[in-house]
């Protein structure tokens, strides 16, 4: 999915700049953005908690659905 920072800042209603501090880590999101941005991707929440190889390992370590592990 291709998704410019205003347009997915519009999808959770923040602004682009708060999508640009979070992609630069300079914040980060609170809660209830991460769920609304799991939502936009359609990836478990904790997905957006954990690092890119703590992602594989549980996608690899569950029985995730074939579609959820094409995220991965």
């Amino acid at each position: 999915m291709k998704l410019s920072q205003t347009a997915l800042g519009k999808k959770i209603g923040v602004s682009h700049s708060a999508i640009s501090t979070w992609y630069n880590n300079s914040h980060s999101p609170t809660p209830k953005h991460i769920e609304k941005l799991a939502e936009v991707f359609a990836i478990p929440p904790i997905f957006l908690y954990l690092s890119e190889q703590e992602v594989i390992q549980q996608c690899l370590a569950s029985s995730l659905s074939a579609e959820l592990i094409i995220h991965c």
